[in-house]
């Protein structure tokens, strides 16, 4: 299942790392992981994850008993234009 997370504003290269740390993992490691993890991005991809998990539970009828984090990526976001 695929889910979204937009306008975040926090540098893609501090989040990247972060989602290295779930990518291969099954949910329950990954919730783990980022519950314990002392870092700002932690508690927004932990939401982001749960939302996912949601995603599949009731789209796609899929039980959480076996599901695996296949991929986590970061891309740039907007950039704010800023004038004096």
């Amino acid at each position: 299942m695929k889910a979204t997370l937009q306008n975040y504003r926090q540098a893609p290269r501090k989040t990247a790392l972060i989602a290295a740390l779930i990518r291969g993992k099954s949910v329950k490691e990954a919730r783990v992981i980022l519950a314990h993890l002392i870092k700002r991005g932690a508690a927004p991809t932990l939401k982001l994850l749960e939302s996912a998990v949601a995603n599949a539970k009731e789209n796609n009828k899929i039980s959480n008993v076996d599901n695996y984090i296949i991929s986590a990526y970061v891309n740039k976001g907007k950039v704010l234009k800023r004038w004096m």
